[in-house]
């Protein structure tokens, strides 16, 4: 598969009182294709979410449209919508829709 984007990136990083970092947020925004090298069908791909990273603990929360895959007059084919929060080493907590690598392999068929 190969995939092309185009990407804009906000970053925000927020500082307690003694000017450390302590947080700091990413917003993002892609748009692009995603296609199967092997046979040249390709699909639209967009999003839009936020990453809000705790830097002392390191936990992250992503939030928003991560990925939105459309089938040109079908609809939608791969979706990551949601809230997940990860540590370091472990998913903390899941919501939302979201898609594995074998959606990417149907819907690139």
């Amino acid at each position: 598969m190969i995939a092309e984007w185009d990407v804009s990136r906000r970053v925000i990083t927020y500082y307690d009182q003694g000017d450390n970092p302590v947080e700091m947020k990413l917003i993002i925004h892609f748009v692009g294709t995603l296609t199967n090298s092997a046979t040249g069908r390709w699909l639209p791909d967009d999003g839009n979410f936020t990453a809000t990273i705790d830097l002392a603990t390191g936990t992250a929360t992503v939030a928003g449209g991560q990925r939105h895959t459309v089938e040109p007059g079908q609809g939608i084919v791969i979706q990551g919508t949601g809230r997940f929060v990860e540590s370091v080493d472990a998913l903390l907590f899941e919501s939302g829709k979201w898609y594995s690598d074998a959606d990417f392999c149907t819907a690139l068929q």
